[in-house]
């Protein structure tokens, strides 16, 4: 990960050594940045989208096979919005993502 960050210019400060990088939350974040730097990074995909609620690992295959279809049907990524809007999640989903 430190080699990756230095790599493209961005600048980060380790405070804690190699634990850092295994705690959840920086996991979750780098799970963002891995999906944007390449939308068919499956395992990046999936750890972001369990982040919402109501999505466990079934809902998060379900997203994954979606996205992986609109990647192939649309080609390259011109809008993240729309790819994203027209996935289908549980009603539980959006009602906890709603309120």
């Amino acid at each position: 990960m430190q080699l990756e960050l230095s790599r493209r210019g961005i600048p980060y400060q380790i405070t804690s050594g190699i634990r850092f990088f295994e705690q959840a939350h920086i996991k979750d974040v780098t799970a963002f940045i891995r999906c944007i730097a390449n939308p068919r990074d499956e395992v990046a995909f999936k750890r972001m989208v369990k982040l919402l609620p109501g999505v466990g690992n079934r809902s998060a295959e379900n997203l994954w096979n979606a996205w992986e279809r609109s990647l192939h049907e649309r080609g390259e990524i011109t809008s993240w919005a729309e790819r994203l809007l027209v996935m289908n999640v549980s009603a539980r989903a959006k009602k906890l993502g709603s309120s």
